[in-house]
């Protein structure tokens, strides 16, 4: 396999077959080999059904234990660590998504959609 991310022992990953509708096969990374540009992973001994594991299936990481230490430690304790004014914006209208819009004052801006069109409230009376 060819990696195109950092991936270390403890990592989760998931096995993509394209079938959204079906169960995921995954687990944590055991241990990693390289050879030449490949990489070997290792698993944990029954971990996975490799009957459902396709040449082709696209491979996700989908945990880091050493990130997730480090951003709960972010976050962590009785005082933010961290704070900023950010400005924010919701726009939509009947049949459109609702859009909301984040800045903050270093220029970050994060922006998200619904996935739903926002609806016209209809009274009951």
């Amino acid at each position: 396999m060819n990696l195109e991310a950092p991936l270390k022992p403890g990592d989760g990953l998931v096995f993509d077959a394209g079938h959204p509708d079906q169960e995921e096969e995954g687990g944590r990374v055991y241990t990693l080999e390289a050879r030449g540009k490949e990489t070997l992973l290792g698993f944990g001994h029954g971990d996975l059904n490799f009957n459902r594991i396709h040449v082709g299936d696209k491979l996700w990481k989908t945990s880091d234990p050493e990130l997730d230490r480090r951003l709960r430690q972010s976050f962590a304790g009785e005082k933010p660590q961290f704070q900023r004014p950010i400005a924010l914006e919701v726009h939509g209208g009947a049949g459109q998504p609702m859009t909301l819009v984040a800045r903050d004052e270093g220029g970050h801006v994060v922006q998200v959609s619904s996935a739903m069109a926002l609806a016209v409230r209809r009274s009951n009376r």
